[in-house]
């Protein structure tokens, strides 16, 4: 494996490491609603997601998140 494939790899796993310590910490919030729309909004910030996908979610009745729109306003067009 070359040196620029491990410096990727490192990258990429210590992104994914990250995120998942943060959705961890929000773990510790009260409202389950919130914390899903921070979850959601972490997992677009750093490009997990596309709000495609959520809409799609949404719209099939797969994800039920109240204010999900709120969220999902702020990435359209990214």
């Amino acid at each position: 494996m070359s040196h620029l494939s491990i410096i990727i790899l490192n990258k990429i796993t210590n992104d994914t490491l990250n995120i998942v310590d943060e959705i961890k910490d929000l773990s510790n919030l009260n409202n389950s609603n919130e914390m899903n729309l921070r979850i959601v909004d972490l997992m677009l910030e750093n490009k997990v997601i596309s709000v495609d996908i959520i809409q799609e979610l949404v719209e099939k009745g797969k994800l039920n998140i109240k204010d999900i729109n709120v969220i999902l306003n702020k990435y359209k067009g990214e």
